[in-house]
């Protein structure tokens, strides 16, 4: 059934490999969802921390977890979450490739410059990636 709707072919291949494991195409969809709604606080919380502070990325990160869409895309066997948690970290790269933010906090953080090329080449997969994440 998962594979009967129009998708771009991120979701349903890492749904195949997931479901080679479970046996079940729809387990392995919600297992995705689940797994990358969670994670996806992880690219806010860098976000926030990186713009305004700290206390702005975990507080960024609460109101998306506990917000009605995220929650529920999260909870359905959709490619919403990968799609989100794809965006949202290639959003973190690409201020981190901008200089957004704090230099000298940030360069503590980051593993290289800010303007450095390698984030900016990330940052463009990132979203190459979120693309075909979702239809």
């Amino acid at each position: 059934d998962l594979l009967r709707h129009d998708q771009h072919p991120l979701f349903p291949f890492l749904a195949g490999l997931v479901a080679q494991g479970t046996g079940d195409w729809e387990l392995a969809g919600l297992a995705i969802a689940i797994i990358c709604g969670a994670l996806t606080t992880i690219p806010i919380v860098l976000i926030g921390d990186r713009v305004c502070g700290r206390p702005a990325g975990l507080l960024a990160a609460w109101m998306f977890a506990c917000a009605r869409y995220p929650v529920r895309f999260g909870a359905a066997v959709l490619s919403d979450s990968l799609h989100g948690l794809l965006f949202a970290a290639a959003a973190w790269v690409g201020a981190v490739a901008l200089g957004i933010g704090s230099r000298q906090e940030a360069s503590a953080r980051d593993p290289g410059p800010p303007a450095s090329d390698r984030f900016f080449l990330a940052a463009g997969l990132g979203v190459l990636a979120a693309v075909i994440a979702i239809p």
